[in-house]
């Protein structure tokens, strides 16, 4: 599922490490024209649902396949993933606590909603701030960034996507330097496929279709990296 008509492919590789400690991981990338708004009633109540159906599950959220295994990466790399908890997993466990979900806008509401249906953590980054090329590795001991909704987050031992100027996302929480905002006019999202491409390909369709239907995005572009 390759689409490039008219946006430039962003190239992003799998350093060794990250490749060694989850050798079937692969990234799931899409590049798109937005315009940001606040998401309608419509894409409100799919949110609302997903996160119903998602704490509705009996399992715990660390025995679930994605979130087990984005748990298990982190600890390979020396993270303590019970502290830097993957970002579907914090959805997962704040609709499990009957908490309500955030409403940022448009694009990224659809980012949550995917990473609910899927479990997989998902990056959105707008891609004018971006300076390729992006290597996904493990951060560096006195690394860190300021995260979105968040204080410094200290990035050794992360799974950590990197470009000229330094890390910019990880599974956890994305950096404010590359934040998607109401000038952002293109974007760059990575879906972090952990349990392998079997499951990422859907996700990528998934992903696409609803920037489409909810009129986030167009002209959307998909591609993979790390295979």
């Amino acid at each position: 599922m390759k689409f490039f008509r008219g946006m430039r492919m962003m190239e992003i590789t799998i350093d060794a490490r990250i490749a060694d400690a989850a050798p079937g991981l692969v990234l799931g990338c899409a590049r798109a024209g937005v315009r940001t708004e606040p998401g309608g009633d419509a894409l409100w109540a799919e949110m609302r649902e997903a996160a119903r159906e998602a704490a509705a599950d009996p399992a715990e959220p660390a025995a679930r396949p994605a979130i087990a295994a984005t748990r298990e990466l982190y600890r390979r790399l020396g993270k303590d993933p019970s502290r830097y908890r993957g970002s579907p997993e914090a959805l997962l466990r704040r609709s499990r606590a009957g908490k309500e979900l955030y409403r940022i806008h448009n694009v990224v509401d659809v980012i949550n909603l995917v990473s609910l249906r899927t479990l997989l953590p998902i990056g959105l980054y707008d891609a004018a701030k971006v300076r390729p090329p992006v290597i996904l590795r493990r951060g560096a001991p006195g690394e860190a960034y300021d995260g979105i909704g968040k204080e410094q987050l200290n990035l050794d031992g992360l799974p950590v996507l990197a470009d000229a100027g330094g890390p910019f996302g990880s599974p956890t929480s994305d950096s404010r330097r590359t934040m998607v905002t109401g000038d952002t006019r293109q974007v760059v999202a990575v879906v972090f496929g952990v349990t392998g491409r079997a499951e990422l390909e859907p996700a990528m369709e998934m992903l696409a279709s609803l920037l489409r239907r909810h009129r986030a995005a167009n002209d959307v572009e998909t591609w993979f990296a790390g295979i």
